[in-house]
């Protein structure tokens, strides 16, 4: 139960990197569970338990499917898995798919320490759909709206690091306005495509000043030559 790699590839990635400084890669772990490595058929179900997903539905290590609590039979789209990943959600799941409210907790190991995640919220047929919040296991945490699994709607992205992301998503990205804040102290505020800021804006660079008017692709350079970026490397603003 995890929102697609388009995050992590994009926003994760590059996003949260001033221009002045060095880029830095922070990609969540993708949580999402399969019962151990490789395929496997559900067991069938106890009285009470909805049926299991076809065998060729489940999820595996490098392909995306359906994770089953051991314990209610409630099935949650995984769309990451991790070897030997295991899911708890506390809500209902009337026909099999998760839904409704509820928190859904995904644990697997990873160098020998356990790894948690953390969904509460609201799901539609087995993915994140509404408000929620989740939380990965190395402290990425986003709370905000969803849509059929993916960040869409309004939201806020924190990194571990106490960088911040607050403002529109769409299809997992930046898109529309929203407003970056550093821990350094640099911020950007305006409009944004595809995660880089684009269109209107303006960055308040805790030593340079603002960079503030017509951004493009995620670059802005000011009447004195100097220019910053926002999800870009600089290098490629020059």
């Amino acid at each position: 139960m995890r929102p697609s790699l388009l995050l992590s590839t994009l926003l994760l990635a590059a996003a949260l990197v001033p221009v002045a400084l060095a880029s830095v890669a922070l990609a969540p772990v993708a949580s999402a569970q399969s019962l151990r490595q490789g395929r496997q058929a559900a067991p069938r179900p106890a009285p009470g338990r909805p049926e299991p997903p076809p065998a060729a539905d489940m999820a595996s290590p490098g392909n995306p499917g359906w994770t089953v609590d051991a314990a209610n039979g409630c099935w949650l789209w995984n769309g990451n898995p991790q070897p030997g990943e295991t899911v708890r959600w506390s809500g209902s799941c009337p026909r099999g798919p998760a839904s409704g409210n509820g928190t859904a907790e995904w644990r697997y190991q990873r160098e020998g320490r356990e790894q948690v995640s953390r969904y509460t919220g609201t799901l539609r047929e087995g993915r994140e759909h509404g408000a929620g919040t989740l939380t990965w296991a190395n402290g990425h945490r986003y709370a905000g709206d969803f849509r059929d699994g993916r960040l869409h709607g309004r939201g806020s992205y924190t990194w571990p690091n106490q960088d911040r992301y607050e403002g529109d998503f769409r299809d997992d990205r930046p898109q529309g306005r929203g407003s970056f804040t550093w821990a350094n102290g640099d911020r950007y505020d305006g409009e944004l495509r595809d995660g880089r800021a684009d269109g209107q804006g303006e960055y308040q660079d805790a030593q340079l000043g603002s960079f503030r008017g017509l951004w493009r692709g995620g670059c802005h350079t000011r009447a004195d030559g100097q220019t910053r970026s926002v999800n870009r490397p600089p290098e490629d603003c020059r």
